[in-house]
């Protein structure tokens, strides 16, 4: 091709491709959760390093930190190491000491006094299933 089309000349052919957030193609599920597992991370380090109180820490985490998941979560099942991300960020959010919890008490501290938490995987659940139902309620 590029003997007869100099300007395709450095055309490569890959697996995927990105639209809209999402990654396209034969290798896509590789890609799928990199980048936002990686952008999760770091904004649960920040929350972590800024050593604010835990109510404005869980508010921070519910605001800003689950919306980067759930973006690609409303069409893509969550990774298999997308639970042991949200525990590690969930003790580093609360500044609770390792394994002093389940993940699942993490969503009820609420009920003794401390902040609501948002769990990922229901978040992402109901993303999916908000897509299905009222973005692509006609979906063949």
């Amino acid at each position: 091709m590029s003997r007869h089309l100099l300007s395709w000349a450095h055309f490569s052919v890959k697996g995927t491709a990105k639209y809209l957030g999402f990654y396209l193609g034969t290798s896509a599920s590789a890609a799928q959760w990199g980048a936002p597992l990686a952008k999760y991370s770091d904004r649960v380090q920040a929350i972590y390093q800024s050593g604010a109180a835990i109510s404005i820490s869980a508010y921070t985490y519910n605001v800003c930190v689950l919306p980067v998941m759930l973006y690609v979560a409303q069409l893509v099942p969550l990774p298999r190491e997308a639970k042991g991300a949200e525990r590690k960020a969930l003790y580093q959010v609360t500044h609770f000491a390792g394994s002093s919890l389940n993940l699942s008490a993490f969503f009820h501290l609420d009920s003794v006094g401390g902040p609501k938490l948002r769990s990922l995987e229901s978040s992402a659940r109901e993303a999916m299933m908000r897509t299905a139902t009222q973005i692509v309620p006609d979906w063949p």
